[in-house]
């Protein structure tokens, strides 16, 4: 695996293994949630409004024999579909695992899945009435399969790709400042969240936090651009970016059930600990690899 950047510095390939790590849980968990639950495909399939004249022009049915599977299989449609995604998120996190990236057919799956991250993140959006900032939170996700890509087809130059992979970052939490100072409304769950982690007696106090650190994304998002903020700014993102992926499991869990606690959350703090694990990947190379910020 090491011979994917046979040219790098000791230091930047040990920030790419790291890297590496992060997209492999990415996909295995997208994968796992494809597989086991449900992607948020039937908020585009069974939309009314924006299929039934479609559907009754092509089936000479009714929309209610559509939804209920009398005209069409619908149901098993979308298994399938989602069954497609989770194969090839499975299939391109095995490849990067094990080191098969200079593989043309690997290289393929990356491009693909990144395609298909894509799509998911639109099919989110429209679940909430197309909020740009649900689309725009999964920045890093979607990307990030392809800097990985990047850094090791041209890993001669892949200073070239940090600006691009410091937009994502920015992206992302930006996106995710915006709900917590309550531009687009809180989640009741992130309170809750807030609630059990910090043990805040109320809601109130646990969404005053949410502002604070709402504020605190934004400030981040736009200071990793500027050189004496930077180094501090991707930390806080580090450190911020793992406690609300690993949130998901923590706030979760259920000591009387561990199994089926795990089996039901971990793969939500799998594909979200990329938004630590991408800021993580910039500091290592920029402040670990030499003195300079």
């Amino acid at each position: 695996m090491t011979k994917e950047l046979s040219t790098h510095t000791e230091q930047h390939n040990f920030a790419f293994q790291f890297l590496r790590v992060f997209i492999v849980l990415l996909l295995l968990g997208r994968s796992y949630q494809a597989f086991v639950f449900d992607l948020p495909f039937r908020t585009v399939f069974w939309d009314e409004y924006m299929l039934k004249d479609i559907i009754e022009s092509l089936t000479s049915d009714t929309w209610q024999a559509y939804v209920t599977n009398k005209s069409f299989p619908t149901d098993s449609f979308i298994i399938a579909i989602q069954w497609c995604f989770g194969g090839i998120w499975l299939l391109t996190a095995l490849g990067i695992a094990f080191g098969l990236t200079k593989k043309r057919i690997v290289q393929g799956f990356i491009w693909l899945s990144s395609f298909l991250l894509l799509t998911l993140a639109l099919c989110y959006s429209k679940e909430r009435f197309w909020q740009l900032g649900q689309f725009f939170e999964y920045a890093a996700q979607v990307s990030s399969p392809v800097f990985f890509l990047w850094i090791v087809t041209h890993s001669k130059s892949i200073t070239s790709i940090h600006f691009f992979i410091q937009i994502a970052v920015s992206i992302t939490f930006i996106s995710h400042g915006l709900y917590a100072i309550g531009f687009y409304p809180q989640p009741d769950y992130w309170l809750q969240w807030c609630q059990d982690v910090f043990l805040f007696a109320s809601d109130r106090q646990a969404s005053v936090f949410l502002i604070v650190m709402g504020v605190l994304d934004l400030v981040a998002a736009i200071g990793i651009f500027i050189p004496f903020l930077r180094k501090w700014s991707l930390l806080y993102c580090v450190i911020w970016g793992f406690m609300t992926a690993l949130a998901r499991i923590y706030c979760n869990f259920d000591v009387t059930i561990p199994v089926t606690s795990f089996l039901h959350w971990w793969h939500e703090s799998a594909y979200r600990i990329l938004h630590g694990g991408l800021p993580l990947y910039m500091y290592l190379t920029w402040y670990k690899s030499s003195s300079k910020g």
